[in-house]
């Protein structure tokens, strides 16, 4: 049964592209929630907000949302830099909480974020929208199959890799700014101090890209310690990484590539089977992740979702739901402070 049978009522700290096109047509759409502010200051924004969504209050100065008792939570969708902090503030006010990733740049901020959220019983959901792909979870549910019955024999292998840097295609419409911002958000720090100088851009890089695919590897190898052989980092644009996890091999091969095509996956290779999942452009909006499984002496298996719901509207109609029945998200924030060890380990090694 619902713990609560009113609608949610939803602010949104900044209107940009990602806000436009990947989260506030969802919650507009979702009849268990309105949207009650929205925070932006830059004016070709504001503009554009106030005549597509003119329910919603336009404000410049997030603090106002603060002061209204009947706001039950915030989405999150700023510059990187700020995000870490503009959370903290958003839970020390005590409301449920959807930020974009990455959650945090060290593990002192992700730790004093997942505390509060904790302390004050609410429910704080990270931006990695791919768990909710539908194919993803298909595959998720294939490998833990595979695994159980051992049709196949043993996991021998797992190759994460993200070869991409341009989405490919074009976000839907949506109105971009016309001039730069006038009020900057309050940051911390965005690297931590052991950190050499000459790895600052690629850990961004890294904390910006390669975070999803992170996200996914703890999806996929639940509750595992992995063991950091060996990291491989040639340029800024480029890091490789060997990983064990219960005697399974796991290699991550990341690059930054304006290819001209979307280049993300992953490969799960068992004894006598290989289980491939292709993962589309994040603004692909008409496809989830594709499944090919490879058989001795069988042809290739293409396993294609059928009418998949684009991951984003997945992302905050679950968010809806955990409100609802005061749920764990799939993609929390003690998640992604777990996901946070797990790069860090990475990055330390990589610059032993």
């Amino acid at each position: 049964m619902k713990k609560n049978k009113n609608k949610f009522n939803i602010a949104f700290i900044g209107g940009g592209m990602m806000a436009q096109v990947a989260h506030i047509p969802f919650y507009l759409k979702n009849k268990n929630c309105e949207i009650s502010y929205i925070c932006e200051s830059r004016p070709s924004i504001i503009t554009h907000l106030s005549k597509t969504i003119p329910q919603a209050k336009i404000i410049n100065e997030y603090h106002q949302i603060f002061e209204d008792s009947k706001i039950d939570a915030v989405i999150i969708s700023i510059p990187r830099a700020a995000t870490s902090y503009i959370t903290s503030e958003v839970l020390k006010n005590k409301l449920h909480v959807l930020a974009e990733k990455p959650m945090a740049y060290t593990l002192n901020q992700a730790k004093k974020l997942s505390k509060l959220a904790i302390d004050n019983n609410l429910i704080y959901s990270i931006g990695y929208m791919k768990r909710y792909d539908i194919g993803i979870k298909y595959a998720k549910f294939l490998l833990e199959k595979f695994k159980m019955n051992k049709v196949y024999g043993n996991l021998l292998s797992a190759r994460f890799y993200n070869h991409s840097k341009s989405y490919i295609f074009s976000p839907p419409n949506h109105q971009r700014p016309s001039e730069s911002r006038q009020i900057r958000f309050k940051e911390w720090t965005t690297c931590p101090s052991w950190i050499p100088k000459q790895y600052i851009n690629s850990y961004d890089w890294f904390m910006n890209s390669c975070s999803h695919d992170i996200n996914l590897l703890s999806y996929f190898f639940d509750s595992e310690t992995f063991d950091i052989k060996y990291c491989i980092y040639t340029n800024e644009n480029s890091l490789s990484a060997l990983l064990i996890a219960n005697n399974v091999n796991i290699i991550l091969d990341f690059a930054s590539s304006s290819s001209g095509e979307w280049t993300e996956g992953i490969d799960f290779v068992f004894e006598n089977c290989k289980l491939e999942i292709m993962i589309p452009s994040p603004m692909d909006i008409n496809h989830a992740s594709n499944i090919i499984l490879s058989e001795k002496n069988k042809p290739k298996k293409k396993l294609f979702i059928k009418n998949p719901v684009w991951s984003f509207e997945e992302q905050a109609h679950a968010f809806i739901k955990c409100l609802e029945y005061k749920d764990t998200p799939a993609t929390s924030g003690n998640d992604a402070y777990n996901d946070l060890k797990i790069v860090q380990n990475i990055w330390r090694k990589l610059i032993e």
